[in-house]
């Protein structure tokens, strides 16, 4: 038996930070006025330009949040979102014009949260609008770290930082080192740190030939965080991001436990 819309809508709130706060009336009173949609893999879940009317909120899969191309040929991906996270959250309180486009990187479901709703809900819980403040922030501090290394670093340091991004949410060790499920095309990795994909597929080829990695549909694993490290400028290495890949023996860490320390 098929769960009710309002059942699902509950158990996507409940799971993102941002409402995870809201006293359980206010939860279902606010489930029972939402929507989801379920998007299959490339589906355009909004548009730049859409009116933004509510907030959404991932239930599950991937989500890329992307800007087009001056000539419209191409995308730059400036964030990618997980169960939970939230987006849309500039134009429900501007009301202005959606400022990103979303698509699903796989199959995934989305909850619409409407406006008018979560202004309801934001000025009876002051601590909700304290948590969708710090989401804001978060993605304004990610942004101005793109915008930093894109200005600043070459492309094998843009995506070694992008590679810790990524095992944050979704990395293991095995026998042969650390596997990041990222499920981005070599396109979309390379729209998601600034580079063309002639340059990340260089790069490839060189960590892949002395051994650092091998990579394949949607996943990279990393052979040997030690020297890959080492090959980064000297003003890097002793970046606290760099922990998530430690570089002691396979057998004695989980890399994902220390990532998700990292992150929390």
């Amino acid at each position: 038996m098929s769960e009710s819309p309002t059942t699902v809508s509950l158990g996507i709130l409940s799971r993102s930070r941002v409402f995870q706060a809201v006293p359980s009336g206010d939860l279902e009173r606010l489930a029972s006025r939402c929507s989801y949609e379920r998007y299959r893999r490339g589906a355009v879940i909004m548009r730049l330009g859409d009116p933004g009317d509510a907030l959404l909120v991932v239930g599950r899969g991937r989500v890329k949040a992307t800007l087009p191309s001056p000539n419209a040929d191409g995308e730059f991906i400036i964030g990618l979102l997980w169960p939970g996270d939230v987006m849309g959250e500039l134009a429900v309180f501007d009301r202005n014009a959606r400022a990103i486009s979303a698509v699903a990187v796989t199959e995934a479901e989305v909850l619409f949260v409407p406006r008018t709703e979560l202004m309801t809900l934001l000025e009876r819980r002051p601590a909700v609008a304290t948590r969708l403040l710090e989401t804001v922030c978060e993605k304004l501090r990610t942004a101005l770290e793109l915008s930093l290394s894109i200005r600043f670093l070459d492309v094998q340091s843009r995506f070694y930082r992008r590679l810790i991004h990524l095992g944050r949410y979704d990395s293991r060790r095995d026998g042969s080192g650390i596997r990041i499920q990222h499920g981005l095309s070599q396109r979309e990795l390379a729209d998601s740190i600034g580079a063309s994909r002639e340059a990340l597929n260089k790069l490839f080829g060189e960590w892949k030939r002395a051994g650092l990695l091998e990579y394949g549909r949607g996943f990279v694993v990393v052979r040997d965080p030690a020297a890959l490290t080492m090959r980064l400028p000297p003003s890097l290495r002793q970046d606290p991001i760099l922990e998530c890949f430690d570089t002691r023996p396979l057998e004695t860490v989980t890399v994902g436990q220390r990532c998700g320390e990292a992150g929390a």
